[in-house]
């Protein structure tokens, strides 16, 4: 048979095209398989809401909270399914023993997410929803950047009782401030890679933490 002949470097490789609908074409993009992970695992933490992935400065494990990724719409289907998609990975992780939570507002630029209407509701729902053997193995709840408003209707309304319960409550200005806030038992290294890159989070320096944008 004959032999095949590899292309020469030199002349360009005509595009791949795929016909759409309408008539008209569109080049066919090359995907490579780190980018089908990363999308792989935006969706399946419910576009970056929630991580497990995270281990403190004793072992103990840390889930993140991205309250900017909580679905904007209260009434919404979305928001039903993410509070199921939070409360199994709280449920699942309070299993195997004690664990922190890192609750997230997001940054004070709102073009890097917005907090959306009802979200300390919403919290509350997941507080509620949760198995007494979730509530009893949190270790810490540590609430970044929450806006004044939202923190004192956090502390009014979230059903914490007792003295002991009330001391798990950690507030940060920011994730850099996390390590003081927390008596240097967590800080944002502790939040997991995959939560770091959800946000692209690159240190105290740059400052930068925004979505990661859907390719």
């Amino acid at each position: 048979g004959a032999t095949a002949v590899p292309p020469d470097p030199a002349v360009p490789v005509p595009a791949v095209v795929l016909p759409n609908d309408n008539g008209t074409t569109r080049p066919v993009v090359d995907v490579s398989d780190a980018q089908v992970a990363a999308l792989e695992d935006y969706l399946q933490t419910g576009f970056g809401l929630v991580h497990d992935d995270g281990v403190d400065s004793e072992g103990v494990p840390v889930v993140t909270v991205n309250v900017t990724r909580i679905p904007g719409w209260a009434g919404s289907g979305d928001r039903a399914r993410s509070m199921q998609l939070l409360t199994k990975a709280l449920t699942h992780v309070a299993e195997k023993g004690e664990y922190s939570v890192v609750v997230y507002f997001g940054c004070d630029d709102r073009a890097k997410g917005v907090v959306p209407s009802g979200a300390v509701q919403w919290l509350r729902d997941i507080h509620d929803s949760l198995p007494r053997t979730s509530k009893k193995n949190v270790k810490k709840v540590v609430f970044v950047n929450v806006p004044f408003l939202a923190s004192a209707l956090i502390s009014v309304t979230m059903p914490f009782v007792s003295a002991k319960a009330a001391k798990k409550f950690v507030w940060a200005k920011s994730l850099e401030d996390m390590d003081k806030a927390t008596n240097y038992h967590l800080s944002v290294n502790h939040c997991g890679e995959r939560f770091k890159r959800s946000i692209q989070y690159v240190g105290a320096d740059a400052q930068t933490m925004e979505p990661t944008p859907v390719q």
